[in-house]
């Protein structure tokens, strides 16, 4: 427990740091460093490289080809991130719009079919083959099994919050700048928490792993 104390405390200290600054800083360089490309979602990207090459890197190949559903979610999440979507697409792919619009082209569509169906083989491969292994080290409050419910919940957020202005404009509100700043800085800043929770996920997990070998 006192590992996990510690992780988990740099953890929400590295979030807190970054949105200190994004929120102190000036203004327009504020925005600069939360619309897309800039630093805050680039450090977001930086920390699905560093997850993906940690899986890589203390796995092996035969870990990777084994455990291949684990090192495709920060692969699918750093794609998300990257919007490799709008390149090839005009619409979000998990919409019916997309698939129903006659402004899609035939090549995007089955690009779009073809994102869809790996996103689904790939979360029903791991519910399949890890959801009774999560929840067990979840209640066994296994630090990896931690920091991956933390990326789940900071995800669930981050979703709520994405477009707060959208929605909140159905129900006749609106928010000024700096409510619609501060909301993309929640947003940017749980987005931010999931790569760096993929990381430290990652890290523990190889962490176990090497020391129930040591122990056998």
């Amino acid at each position: 427990m006192p590992r996990l104390s510690a992780q988990l405390f740099l953890f929400f200290l590295a979030l807190s740091c970054v949105a200190a600054v994004a929120f102190l800083i000036p203004l327009e360089v504020r925005k600069a460093a939360l619309e897309e490309n800039g630093y805050v979602e680039n450090l977001t990207l930086l920390g699905y490289i560093v997850s993906i090459y940690i899986l890589v890197r203390r796995g092996g190949t035969d870990w990777v080809k084994s455990h291949w559903c684990l090192t495709a979610i920060p692969l699918l999440f750093l794609a998300r991130e990257a919007d490799l979507h709008a390149k090839y697409t005009e619409f979000s792919v998990f919409g019916t719009k997309y698939f129903f619009s006659g402004s899609v082209s035939a090549i995007s569509l089955v690009i779009g079919a073809a994102v869809v169906i790996l996103v689904f083989v790939v979360f029903a491969s791991v519910m399949h083959r890890y959801y009774a292994v999560f929840f067990q080290s979840l209640r066994n409050r296994e630090t990896d099994a931690i920091f991956i419910a933390v990326a789940l919940v900071f995800a669930v957020g981050s979703k709520l919050i994405d477009g707060t202005a959208r929605k909140i404009d159905a129900w006749g509100l609106s928010l000024n700048e700096n409510g619609e700043i501060l909301t993309l800085l929640f947003e940017e800043t749980l987005e931010l928490g999931i790569s760096l929770a993929f990381c430290f996920a990652a890290h523990n997990y190889f962490h176990k792993t090497l020391k129930v070998h040591r122990i056998r």
